[in-house]
Formats: structure tokens, sequence, C-alpha cells
């Protein structure tokens, strides 16, 4: 294998390899039925991020407009049909304000236990203390709107704080095939160790499983951090008060 042939094919691996890794689609190729499922799964995973970001928008819209609704004087459910409309996931809780008779705090509990909507179970609660006690809603709802506020501004942070080293790890998995580019660049000819002998392929199998588990378990760590950073697990925000 001449030089010039063995630094395209390093390129070429590199470059398959490197669009792959960050997916696990390589070690997915080796298996179909795997690939179908891990395909799967990224696309449920994907859905539900989209799903649980429109919801944390809908009830931080819902919150705000609720709280002027309220102190402009109108009454909870009229408020709450108001505030909410034209808002993407709230449907239940719009038709349980519509009706004299429908269960407000249990609508809005029930957004509260899906993606991204721990804000609505803390509007649930002020909601029930409300219809117990007669208070007023205003202070409540304004309160939780603080909250999500906080939530929000806590997520954005902590995603940013979490980029650097995510960047980090994703640059040091694409390092080892700068590294067989470089050596057949000058020379050595890796290529020819890794796919031509039996323990260069070995080396190379395992180089890739180590590569690949390496950037998946920097993730998984970043994303329990960002959940315990947040408050996630408990399916609240991370400051009602």
């Amino acid at each position: 294998m001449s030089a010039g042939t063995s630094l395209v094919a390093a390129l070429l691996l590199a470059g398959i390899a490197g669009a792959l890794l960050p997916a696990g689609g390589f070690l997915a190729r080796l298996d179909p039925v795997g690939e179908r499922r891990g395909r799967g799964w990224r696309v449920r995973r994907r859905s539900g991020r989209r799903l649980a970001a429109r919801t944390r928008d809908s009830l931080g819209e819902l919150s705000s407009a609720l709280v002027a609704e309220l102190r402009s004087g109108a009454e909870p459910r009229p408020a709450m049909l108001a505030a909410g409309s034209g808002l993407v996931g709230l449907e239940p809780v719009l038709a349980a304000a519509a009706g004299s008779s429908g269960d407000v705090a249990a609508a809005l509990a029930s957004v509260g236990r899906g993606p991204g909507g721990s804000t609505a179970s803390a509007l649930a609660a002020a909601w029930r203390v409300g219809e117990l006690t007669g208070c007023g809603l205003a202070a409540p709802v304004a309160r939780v709107l603080r909250a999500h506020r906080a939530h929000d501004r806590l997520r954005r942070e902590v995603a940013a704080e979490l980029a650097g080293p995510i960047a980090t790890a994703s640059l040091l998995a694409v390092l080892p095939l700068v590294g067989v580019a470089l050596g057949t660049a000058l020379g050595a000819d890796p290529l020819a160790f890794l796919l031509g002998t039996g323990p260069g392929r070995l080396v190379l199998s395992a180089g890739v499983v180590l590569d690949v588990a390496g950037l998946a378990w920097t993730r998984r760590i970043a994303s329990a951090a960002t959940a315990g950073c947040l408050g996630e697990e408990a399916g609240r925000p991370a400051d009602q008060t």
C-alpha cells in the first residue's frame, strides 16, 4: 500500500468514524437489529427533548400571562383560558378550565408528570390551595413564575458550563484518528498493521470500542449532572420559593 493511498484511506476512515462516533453508529452497524433499535432510541430521545422544551416554554408563557390576568382582576378559570389560549401541550388544562366542574389542578398535575412539566406541578399545587382556602392566586403563581425563570437561567448556565468538557471529550475521541492519518503521512503506514494483521485488527476494534464508550460515558455524566443540578429527577423546579 503506497503512502498516498494509505493517507487517503486514513482520511476516509477518520471522516467516516468521526461522523459515526458521536451517535454510536459505528458499533450499531455491526448489528443490523441493534442499528434499528439504536436509531429508534435516538429518535425517541430527540423527540422527548423537543417535547420537553415545548412544554417548558408553554408553561413559562402560561405562568406569565396568568399572573397578568389575575392581577387585572380576572377570575381563575377565565384567566387560565385566556392565558393558555394557543399554547402547545396545555389542551387538557384548557378543557378543564372551560367547564365549571373541570378539575384544573388534576389537569395541571397530569401535564406535570410529563417531560418538561415540573412548572405545571407547582401550578397545580397553587391552584389546589387556592380552591381549598379561597386565597388569591396571583401571588402564588407569581412565585411559580419566578421559580420557572430561575430554573431556565440555571439550565442555560449548566449547559454553558458543560459545553467545554463535552467539546474536549469529542476532540479527544477524534485524536486517535488524527494520529493514524499523521503516521500515514509520515510514511509509517499504520493502516497496514491495523487493517492487514490479526493483532492490528484486534487493536483497532478495541480502540474503537473504548473510544465510543468513553464518549458515551462522558455524555452520560453530563446528562446526569444536568438532571441533578436542575432537580429534574425530582420532577420539580430547582427553586419554588
